[in-house]
Order: structure tokens, then sequence, then C-alpha cells
């Protein structure tokens, strides 16, 4: 997949400086091809972060009512806390519950959930890049419509 188609990224700007959003320090989303291919990633490159800065990086994750599991699972690759070396994790993102309905927000068939990956304080010497995979066993996954990297300022 490579680079992503980025979204909303002018409506997300306009929104965090209406809505007081200071906190934030990168948010954006990236469209995910209809059948999203194992092994493809999304790749998301942030704007340097200052050295010292504290963050929690989140995922967030839209999909429809055609999404075939209640969990995703995804591989999240990045080097904010070290730009030398990077830090892998694996993430469950709960996108169904027990009974059945969204866990996430949202109307009209598309649902957003929103899962946190981790904190961590930057080193700002280099740039910073976000990488998902999605780890289920489909090798074309279906449902998935976007994928978004969030970091957060924290104290």
């Amino acid at each position: 997949m490579g680079r992503c188609r980025q979204t909303g990224w002018m409506f997300a700007a306009v929104m965090a400086v209406a809505c007081g959003w200071e906190n934030t320090l990168f948010h954006r989303y990236c469209v995910v091809e209809e059948d999203w291919m194992r092994g493809g990633e999304l790749a998301f490159e942030l704007p340097r972060l200052q050295s010292g800065t504290g963050y929690q990086l989140l995922v967030d994750v839209r999909h429809d009512a055609g999404y075939p599991y209640t969990d995703l699972w995804l591989e999240v690759n990045h080097n904010l806390a070290d730009s030398t070396r990077s830090r892998i994790d694996t993430v469950r993102v709960q996108l169904i519950d027990e009974h059945g309905f969204p866990r996430g927000e949202g109307i009209t068939g598309i649902y957003q959930r929103e899962e946190s990956i981790g904190e961590g304080v930057a080193d700002g010497n280099g740039k910073a890049v976000v990488t998902l995979r999605h780890l289920m066993k489909d090798s074309l996954l279906r449902g998935i419509t976007d994928l978004g990297v969030k970091v957060v300022r924290r104290p």
C-alpha cells in the first residue's frame, strides 16, 4: 500500500483550532483500499516533535457494517521515542461488543473507534514515522474504510 491517500487534514486542522485541541500534536486519516491486503501498510509521516515532549499515541479505526469480525488486530511500528530505532506493538481494537453492537461512535453505517497504543517522550532528533498493518487471517480484509493516527501531548 505504501503512502496512503490522506483525508480530512484541512477539516481536522480547522476543527483543532476551533475546538481548542491544543494538546493534539498530530491527527490524520488515510483511506483504506476496498480490499486491504495482508502485508499492505499505511505510512504516516509526522512532524518532528520537540525533544522531551511527552505524548500518547492513538490509532483511529473507521469501519462499516460489512466488517466481518468483532476485532481488528494491527501491527503498529513507530519511532516516536527514539528516531533511530523502531518499536513494534500489536494492538487489538475491539470494534463490536459481545451483543453485536458497534463499540465506536457513528451514524449512517460508518463507525469510529479510538485505541491507545502507548505513551512516551520524544527524542526530537529525526523524522517520525508510524506504519499500520492488519494482522487478520484474511488475505483481503473488507469493511475497514479509514485508519488514523493521533498524537496527543501529555504532561
